[in-house]
Order: structure tokens, then sequence, then C-alpha cells
């Protein structure tokens, strides 16, 4: 075998994983341009990995040197890791060189192994964010945009708080078999202990752990979404009545009612609708929605209601009132998250 042969020995190897790999890939990096032996792409779990790879087919051991520029090259274009493969060894500065590094030092035997357990890492990782996210996702249901405590109406937020609870002692137990901590004992959402004594096990463990958990968070998912729809409904009913009853003011002050007296009725009718409106909203909004359902309550506060029985009214001064209350009944309608 010569130094090319080893390169695509090297390369077939990645490619048995299910990774893309390019035989002396150039790459610009933010310091210059490197040509690398062996460059490696691969996804899994949702991760995307970069690796390069350098390729030392000498009869002798490969020192400290061959090590630090590597790892120079592997900061400079972003590798996720590199990997220093050599049939003679290494020399012990060499192998300190690596600590604290994302530097591997393999051959081809051994590469497959360290390639299997890279992945088992990965996959904890994986696990590790995904739960992470999970737990941000159920909090959307007592926790609202301006990250106050504001539960949303019809939503078990005793059970779901537990959940949270569960999925952060969880989290930490991932933590600590990912720094080398075995046995351990997990626990997810619905589901008994169970101790690990190693890491396949553990990967099992959390593949159920992790579809069942899923499960829940779309369950919970479909609530919020039910729930904030009923919330938007309510807030545009909401607008809509006040809009309807602004209407009926201004028909009044303009003189262009028929008959005044019903007019006023009429008026009288809208706002005891927006009052009933008014009333959930103020108990069931929550974040955003509520600070701007205020703004548009104290608006039609101020500007609106001294005028619900007047005939007449100064009207530039009544215009700029309806266009202040429009408008901040036009923020509360465009409103998404709350």
């Amino acid at each position: 075998m010569d130094w090319k042969e080893y390169q695509i020995k090297v390369s077939s190897i990645f490619e048995s994983i299910g990774a893309t790999s390019t035989i002396e890939k150039k790459v610009e990096g933010a310091r210059g341009l490197h040509e690398i032996d062996v460059f490696v792409e691969l996804e899994k779990y949702g991760i995307q990995m970069t690796w390069i790879c350098e390729c030392k087919y000498w009869n002798s051991a490969i020192p400290k040197e061959k090590v630090l520029a590597l790892y120079g090259i592997s900061k400079d274009v972003g590798a996720d890791k590199a990997f220093l493969f050599s049939e003679s060894g290494f020399q012990s500065g060499a192998i300190q060189a690596t600590t604290k590094t994302n530097i591997v030092l393999s051959n081809i035997d051994e590469i497959s192994s360290i390639i299997e357990n890279d992945l088992k890492e990965t996959q904890l990782i994986f696990y590790l964010k995904d739960f992470t996210r999970i737990k941000s996702s159920i909090k959307t249901s007592w926790i609202d945009d301006t990250l106050n405590f504001s539960p949303l109406p019809n939503i078990a937020i005793d059970e779901y708080i537990l959940y949270d609870g569960t999925l952060m002692y969880l989290s930490l137990n991932i933590q600590k078999v990912i720094s080398g901590n075995l046995p351990v004992i997990l626990n997810g959402i619905k589901s008994e202990n169970q101790k690990c004594e190693t890491i396949d096990e553990v990967l099992l463990a959390l593949s159920k752990i992790h579809s069942n958990t899923r499960n829940i968070e779309l369950e919970l998912i479909e609530s919020i979404r039910k729930e904030k729809e009923k919330l938007k409904m309510l807030r545009d009913e909401f607008c809509k009545e006040s809009k309807s009853l602004i209407e009926s003011v201004s028909i009044q002050i303009e003189g262009k009612a028929e008959d005044f007296e019903a007019q006023t009725f009429e008026t009288l009718g809208h706002l005891e609708s927006v009052g009933n409106l008014a009333d959930k909203l103020k108990q069931l909004s929550r974040g955003t929605m509520k600070i701007q359902f205020s703004k548009s309550m104290n608006s039609m506060t101020k500007n609106i209601y001294p005028h619900m029985t007047e005939n007449n009214t100064n009207d530039i001064a009544w215009k700029l009132k309806i266009t202040d209350t429009i408008n901040e009944l036009s923020k509360l309608e465009t409103i998404t998250e709350f």
C-alpha cells in the first residue's frame, strides 16, 4: 500500500458509515487555503458534522509538530474533529499534544471502533438537545412570550410542570453519561426508573423515553394551539365589536343618525358587548396580547367612551381620537405570539 492507497482506504471507512468523503479537497479557511487529505461530511441524528483527516503513511512514529499543525488547520476551517492516521504509531509528545483538543490519533484497525464511540456520543448529544427543546416547548403552556408565569386555560399545568422537572433530571443524567459516568439511572415521563450499565443500554432506554416524550409534546402542542386559537377568536371579536362601537358613536357625533335616541341605544348595545368581551379577554389574555389589550382599552376609555351620548363634538379632535384608538386595536389584531 502506498500513500494514495492509504488515503483511499481511510476514505472508504468513512463512506461505509454513510458519510460523504473527498480525497485531497481544497478548503478555504479563515487564514488561507488548505488541501485536506480526506474531507468528511456526515449528518447523524439531525447534527451536521465536518471532519478532516491527515494520512501519514510513514515508517516512523508521528511527531508532536504534525498534531499541532493539524490542530491549527482544523480551527482555521472550522472542523468538528480532526483525525491523524498513522500505521507506525505516534511519539509521546504527539499523544500529549491531543489533550483537550479535537484531534484523534488512529490507524486503520482502530478507527471503526473510535467512530462508533464518537457516533454514540453524538446520539447522546442529540437526545440532550432535543429534551432541552421539548422542555422549552412544554413551558410555553405556562410561560408567556414576555417570560412571565401565565398558564393557558384548560391546560393541566401541575402535570406539565412535573414533566419539566423530570426532563431536567433526565438531561443532567445524560450529561453524566457524556462525561463517562456509568452506571446511571434514567427516568422519563410516565416511565419507570431504568438502571443502565453501558452506553448501549443508555441509548436503548433513551430511544424509548424520547419516543414517548415526543408523543406527549405533540399532544400538548395541539392543546396549546387550540387554546391560543380560542384567545385569538376572542381578541378578534373584541376588536370587531370595538370598531362597531366607534362607528356607532361617530354616526351620532357627526349628525348622521336619523333617530338619535335609537342610535344611542345601538351604541349602548355595542358598549355592553365590548364590556363582556373585555372582561373575558382581561382574564384569559397573556403576554404581549394582554399588554396591547390594556393599551387598547385605555384608548377606548379615554377617547371613545366620554362621547357615547353626544350628538356633536370638535370634528378634528374626534377624528384624531378615532385614529389613535383604531391604531391600538390594529396592533392588538396583529399579535401572533403571547
